[in-house]
């Protein structure tokens, strides 16, 4: 499937948008939700395991796979498939709103971190299950297998143990100005702090 350049800019231009919007009607939320707890992140209940003004480090490992193997599933190719693994950062400024910047590599004969990219976050944790479900998009730049400027969305789900572990995996569909197009997923741990 080739999708004219202008078209993806479309694309990623209402994906910002709606993103921005929604990270600015959950920040209103956020605050009326700081208002009525009253207490510091550290002073609050043990039940909740998300909170405003998180840190957390993540690793994990990651493979991608070619526009064309996602369009014709049924047609598998195992040798399409690239593993990988990576490290990145995010900062929770409300419980809902974040960003994350992260690196990664697929291999190591030019570079050792071929991909580097940042991304606006939206989380939506549930209740006191530990789940969270959550979006994201921004974009990044990638050195292998050639140099070009990347937009990227996609969601995911987190899976909290203790307020300081917890376990993710997504997916996104990453869109390049040079190179062809391709999903990836990722699969790793979270310490938060």
């Amino acid at each position: 499937m080739n999708v004219p350049l202008s078209s993806m800019k479309i694309n990623i231009l209402i994906l910002a948008a709606i993103l921005v919007l929604g990270a600015a009607g959950l920040s209103a939320a956020d605050m009326n939700y700081v208002q009525t707890t009253n207490t510091s992140r550290f002073n609050s209940s043990s039940s909740e395991l998300y909170h405003p003004q998180e840190l957390s480090l993540e690793a994990f490992g990651m493979g991608t796979v070619q526009e064309h193997d996602i369009d014709d599933l049924g047609h598998w190719h195992h040798r399409h498939f690239e593993p990988g693994a990576g490290a990145g950062l995010e900062f929770f400024f409300c419980r809902y709103v974040g960003i994350e910047a992260e690196g990664f590599s697929e291999t190591t004969h030019h570079t050792f971190v071929n991909d580097l990219d940042g991304n606006l976050v939206l989380r939506l944790p549930v209740g006191q299950t530990g789940l969270d479900p959550y979006i994201f998009g921004g974009g990044g730049h990638q050195w292998e297998p050639i140099s070009t400027a990347y937009g990227d969305g996609g969601a995911g789900l987190e899976f909290r143990f203790t307020h300081c572990f917890g376990i993710f995996a997504d997916g996104r569909f990453v869109a390049t100005g040079k190179a062809g197009n391709y999903g990836l997923g990722r699969i790793g741990l979270r310490f938060n702090f």
